[in-house]
């Protein structure tokens, strides 16, 4: 009996043991179970920051899915070089300008004119100057006015001269008119009187033909008044010449009674036409002012110049 009891006895401890080895295994169980889940919590920690941190970066992503790829970058470069080229267009479009300002324009002459002497003697009877033009593309207009103008140069050799002299000045020289003053005197033989003239000739460069007063833009009702109210310069030396000089030969040319349409008529009828019939006056251009030319008498000085105001 005591042999079963101790046995018993011995069974209980065992089973003792084998209880507190079960709850501890239990209990070491239970406390890893917690280090499992705090083990295994933090991977899911750090997937979510690796989440966090690539929801960070998308948008550098996306910022750089907006900028062009290489491929694109090629483009603006050719924007730039097409702007570099628009850049260096304007410096084309100087040098046209600049080419521009060395060509001719319409108020330089194309043309010269040469003052061509005549016969000179040495004691002063003969002295000659005319003009002649050279390079002038109207080439029959040309030939026209150089023949016109060498008619008026006088030698000693001519019949019935016995002292000639002749000056001229140009007035305007531009390629839409040519104005020239030819102031002179001349000395026949057997008379011992010397005449003293001044005429003019204007030639529209574009035409050839005559540029007469009444074809310009001159206002001749303007002209008139000033000539009648004295409003005006004598450019001849030595002259104190009155308007009432001036009606005195007009008078002669056409026989009217009033003064006032015997100046309007003069200035209808000033400067050569193409018949070259003397006129009643003449008339030149210098720096864009008319002047007229008046015949007076030889006592006066044989002719008069109004530089118009």
């Amino acid at each position: 009996m005591k042999r079963k009891i101790n046995i018993l006895v011995m069974a209980l401890l065992c089973a003792m043991v084998i209880g507190g080895c079960k709850s501890n295994t239990d209990e070491k169980k239970e406390s890893k179970e917690p280090e499992i889940t705090e083990t295994v919590a933090t991977p899911i920690v750090t997937n979510q920051a690796e989440q966090q941190t690539e929801e960070t970066e998308t948008p550098k992503e996306n910022e750089e899915e907006g900028q062009p790829d290489p491929q694109d970058t090629k483009e603006p470069k050719k924007e730039d070089e097409n702007e570099q080229k628009q850049t260096k267009e304007p410096k084309n479009q100087d040098e046209n300008e600049e080419k521009k300002t060395k060509e001719p324009d319409s108020n330089k002459e194309s043309y010269k004119v040469v003052l061509k002497k005549g016969e000179v003697t040495s004691d002063g009877s003969f002295q000659v100057t005319y003009p002649q033009i050279k390079g002038w593309s109207n080439k029959k207009s040309m030939k026209y006015w150089n023949q016109v103008f060498a008619a008026a140069n006088y030698g000693s050799k001519d019949d019935g001269v016995d002292a000639y002299t002749l000056k001229t000045t140009v007035m305007t020289k531009n390629n839409e008119l040519l104005s020239v003053l030819m102031e002179g005197s001349i000395r026949y033989e057997g008379i011992n009187e010397t005449t003293s003239f001044a005429y003019t000739y204007n030639i529209n460069m574009k035409t050839g033909e005559s540029y007469r007063l009444k074809n310009s833009k001159a206002n001749l009702s303007k002209i008139e008044d000033k000539l009648m109210n004295e409003n005006y310069k004598i450019a001849t030396k030595n002259q104190n010449v009155s308007m009432v000089a001036i009606l005195d030969i007009l008078y002669l040319n056409n026989e009217k009674d009033d003064d006032v349409t015997r100046v309007k008529e003069a200035l209808r009828e000033c400067d050569y036409d193409e018949n070259n019939k003397n006129p009643a006056c003449y008339s030149y251009w210098k720096n864009g002012k008319v002047s007229l030319v008046f015949g007076v008498d030889k006592e006066i000085g044989g002719y008069t110049i109004f530089e118009l105001n």
